[in-house]
């Protein structure tokens, strides 16, 4: 997994995982359970970490509501 700090981030681990199971042919299972971290620095840092995720899915949602709004918009011209 790519490591931030203390935390670690989902997406490099499904890439891997996705990865192995076209390199292998086998059935496709994603193991997203981590370490939860136990300090409360560890705690702060997987928030942050987290919360950046978390803005980003938000903003790509957006971003292909735009985009699929305008798409219809120069469709329908």
């Amino acid at each position: 997994m790519e490591s931030t700090g203390d935390s670690t981030t989902i997406w490099s681990s499904l890439e891997l995982d996705m990865n192995y199971s076209h390199s292998h042919k086998g059935p496709q299972q994603y193991c997203l359970a981590q370490e939860v971290p136990r300090t409360p620095e560890a705690l702060r840092l997987h928030r942050n970490t987290l919360t950046m995720e978390l803005l980003w899915l938000q903003q790509a949602i957006d971003s292909r509501k735009k985009y699929l709004s305008l798409k219809d918009r120069l469709s329908i011209s």
